[in-house]
């Protein structure tokens, strides 16, 4: 940016899916494997996993995967890690699961397409938001129109719920997913900057 530039700051922008695989190839480059001990390798394992949801969402690279292959192999550390990882993340969900959903709601006049308040929630099983869908009502029952994204980590794919059919269908025309009842289920994750930046270009 120009801020930056007046700086004499120098700026790397590139499609990534986590900084961290930066941080790994930076420490590669500059021969510093040393420092990579299992603590380390834990730390921006779990930055990758938390900014491309377990390897699954669109922004993952190859360059994510070879990090992640990577230092699961300098830290000698084993694939249940990675579920224990993500079920502490997770293990208070379904007991706040309402503070949740109020703190990550998004409220933006992005499209035609999108209604303006937009939600997202991650969870590691579906089972967790029909468990609670009454939850989900009451959180968004003060808004006419609204989506909620869930994306369930491990199947690996976003539900769009809707408040409506109208919304439903708006969702169906920009991903062509499967409908159900007052949801629409894609064949892969998606997270709502994404699904924001795709409505944007479409009404375009």
């Amino acid at each position: 940016s120009d801020y930056w530039n007046s700086q004499n700051v120098k700026c790397d922008i590139e499609f990534i899916g986590s900084v961290c695989t930066t941080i790994y190839e930076y420490i590669i480059n500059n021969k510093k494997e040393d420092i990579l001990d299992e603590s380390i390798c834990k730390l921006l394992l779990a930055g990758i996993l938390d900014n491309t949801i377990d390897l699954k969402s669109s922004n993952t690279t190859e360059r994510d995967i070879t990090a992640y292959n990577e230092l699961m192999r300098i830290g000698n550390i084993e694939e249940l890690w990675v579920h224990e990882y993500f079920e502490s993340c997770y293990k208070d969900l379904d007991n706040n699961l309402e503070e949740y959903l109020i703190n990550d709601i998004k409220i933006e006049n992005v499209s035609p397409l999108l209604p303006t308040v937009i939600g997202q929630l991650i969870v590691l099983d579906i089972n967790t938001v029909f468990n609670n869908i009454d939850i989900i009502n009451k959180v968004f029952s003060k808004y006419d129109k609204w989506m909620l994204n869930i994306i369930s980590i491990f199947d690996g794919i976003s539900y769009l719920f809707a408040s409506d059919l109208e919304v439903l269908n708006n969702l169906n025309s920009l991903f062509k997913g499967t409908i159900k009842d007052n949801y629409l289920i894609l064949d892969k994750c998606i997270l709502r900057k994404e699904i924001m930046k795709i409505a944007k270009e479409k009404s375009n």
